[in-house]
């Protein structure tokens, strides 16, 4: 079970079978939730972007302003890391 399934955030439509039919459209977020957890972005904040990914421009303000706070957050832990980093591989 992938990470996304659990918490409903791709929902693909099932056949007759019970198996799941994705669409383009559900790998294109497949890609992109597996790219952006990859960066540390929270379950939580997952979810939030996708509802107001869907909400449209009503949600634009809001969106942009997860990707804001995530970029901080990625800043400081890559601060982090470069100080933990060992003088001799230092650029």
């Amino acid at each position: 079970m992938r990470f996304y399934e659990k918490e409903e955030l791709v929902t693909p439509k099932r056949d007759k079978n019970n198996i799941r039919q994705y669409t383009e459209e559900n790998k294109l977020w497949e890609e992109f939730l597996l790219n952006i957890k990859e960066t540390g972005m929270s379950l939580i904040d997952l979810k939030r972007y996708k509802e107001l990914w869907e909400l449209g421009d009503e949600g634009t303000v809001e969106l942009i302003g997860i990707f804001i706070d995530h970029r901080v957050n990625v800043m400081k832990k890559l601060e982090t890391y470069q100080k933990l980093r060992p003088a001799e591989y230092k650029d």
